[in-house]
């Protein structure tokens, strides 16, 4: 799967797109003279799009929850007879009443909570909804398109891998996902998500939410790993689609070592899969999330062999 398919999946490219739907239709904003329909761009990270240019949209710090926020009303006031708090509410209420079929994630769906906060910030939070949601789309789409066919070429020997090199601790990790989803895929716990081959993955959908429809996840080292599986996509959808991406070493090390934090920290074996066996394949769902953007940073942002096992 090349880097630029991955790019579409950004929650950061997502929200762009509604945003730009929103304030191009808005009665606050006449001074942007683009037709919403270029809002594809913004979802290829096309900082080119002259709406996006001119849409303020962060990640919150917090790895704990996944918050963007965007000071488009601080931004436009200047530009506008308006107040920056009233063309925020503006903002956010043009965003709450978005089509469904705007993008895959929609905030009429309540896949993101929307606040305002003075002096014109809109903070949209992902709920464990639509955290569930993007996770399960992310899944589906790197299954089927990242799975290496049985035929693929052998590991190299145990022996052609230095742990002195930058690269080992990233391959190990990969090694260790892949580990960990074949033995699943063995004991039936989570099946089709196995690195040699593509099948449908089955449960489907993984049960990301409990029967209370909160998020399984909730351990701080669990959403330290989505919190840097967002930020690699995030990331990537900024990148040149015609070069390698420059920072994929630090993606891919701090993934990996996020990923090892977790699965020392959240055991799937032992008592766990038979006393809560949904939060097993939660687990094993992140892994297999972790394992397809290990595989592709290694071989097609650094140029290394993804390492089924060591």
């Amino acid at each position: 799967m090349e880097l630029l398919a991955v790019k579409n999946l950004a929650l950061q490219g997502l929200l762009l797109h509604q945003l730009q739907v929103a304030i191009a239709t808005n009665e606050f904003a006449p001074w942007i003279n683009t037709p919403a329909s270029g809002c594809d761009r913004a979802i290829e990270g096309a900082s080119g799009s002259p709406i996006c240019q001119q849409i303020p949209l962060y990640r919150g710090k917090d790895s704990q929850r996944v918050v963007y926020i965007c000071a488009a009303g601080l931004k436009f006031a200047k530009q506008s007879p308006r107040s920056a708090m009233e063309i925020a509410t503006a903002i956010a209420r043009g965003l709450s009443h978005l089509p469904d079929s705007t993008s895959g994630l929609y905030t009429q769906g309540r896949q993101f909570e929307i606040e305002i906060y003075p002096p014109g910030k809109i903070h949209l939070k992902l709920t464990d909804r639509g955290l569930s949601q993007w996770l399960q789309s992310l899944l589906g789409h790197l299954a089927s398109a990242i799975a290496a066919p049985a035929s693929a070429l052998e590991d190299p020997a145990p022996g052609d891998f230095s742990s002195s090199t930058p690269l080992f601790r990233i391959q190990y990790a990969h090694a260790r996902c892949c580990s960990l989803l074949r033995m699943a895929d063995r004991q039936g716990i989570l099946s089709g998500i196995q690195p040699e081959g593509e099948s449908a993955i089955a449960p489907d959908p993984i049960p990301w939410l409990d029967p209370q429809g909160q998020f399984r996840l909730d351990h701080p080292t669990e959403r330290a790993l989505i919190s840097q599986v967002v930020n690699v996509l995030d990331a990537l959808q900024l990148t040149d689609p015609c070069a390698p991406p420059p920072r994929a070493m630090k993606w891919a090390r701090d993934l990996s070592q996020d990923f090892l934090t977790f699965y020392a920290a959240n055991p799937i074996w032992s008592e766990i899969y038979r006393k809560n066996l949904g939060l097993a394949q939660a687990r094993l769902g992140a892994i297999a999330i972790c394992q397809k953007l290990l595989k592709l940073l290694l071989e097609e942002g650094l140029s290394a062999f993804a390492p089924r096992e060591l």
